[in-house]
């Protein structure tokens, strides 16, 4: 083994980039695919660790430990052991994006629906990548991971500034505005956000914490 960063980093990258399907694929699967560590799933405690500790860095631009999919089928949901403080409980907000589903005046509202879910007004912030920077510097942020509870926020890079955000119903279902048609609330599994029309790069789940906001939602 060496002791050279350089070369074991080059040497790394050199059948890396021989991997079919590399820059999609999960991180520790990936890995795994490389490496040939005698335990297959020795990567995946890391990931986690890895991608928020980049994402605090360099920034979440820079994580590569996210998927464009998500190779959950619901069952290996996590536990709900969310503690932001919200006017709403997690399980309020599912209900209520659930009695959304279908209506209308929500184009490009992302985060402003999400956030009357939970019961505020407004998100208190400008956009969904904005928020989603806050949370990873509030440490509420979850780089990469694919087993959300229920109640979590997903969020997404559109490859443009304002990015997206969805609520996590469970079951890998979600509530998310635009996807179906344009301005509408519909419910759909979450490969129709990474592997459908969109083909977003899902950037990870976040506590439903929303700094700065405020009033009242009537939703």
């Amino acid at each position: 083994m060496t002791s050279n960063p350089v070369y074991a980093s080059g040497k790394f990258y050199d059948a890396l980039v021989k991997v079919a399907d590399w820059q999609t694929r999960p991180l520790t699967k990936v890995a795994q695919a490389v490496q040939g560590s005698g335990t297959s799933d020795a990567y995946a405690k890391w990931e986690q660790d890895a991608g928020a500790l980049v994402a605090k860095t360099w920034g979440t631009h820079a994580v590569t430990s996210v998927s464009t999919g998500c190779d959950s089928d619901g069952s290996d949901d996590s536990a709900a052991h969310l503690t932001a403080k919200n006017p709403r409980t997690p399980a309020q907000p599912i209900s209520a994006a659930r009695r959304a589903a279908g209506s209308t005046g929500w184009y490009r509202r992302c985060d402003n629906f999400v956030a009357p879910a939970y019961g505020w007004r407004n998100s208190g912030s400008v956009t969904a990548n904005a928020h989603w920077d806050r949370l990873v510097d509030m440490g509420l942020a979850h780089p990469g991971d694919n087993n959300p509870p229920a109640g979590a926020l997903l969020f997404y890079d559109t490859g443009e500034s304002a990015g997206h955000v969805a609520l996590y119903l469970g079951d890998d279902m979600v509530a998310s505005n635009d996807v179906l048609s344009a301005g509408s609330i519909g419910i759909v599994h979450r490969k129709d956000i990474t592997d459908g029309t969109w083909r977003l790069r899902y950037r990870g789940w976040a506590e439903p914490a929303f700094p700065g906001a405020g009033g009242t939602s009537t939703m």
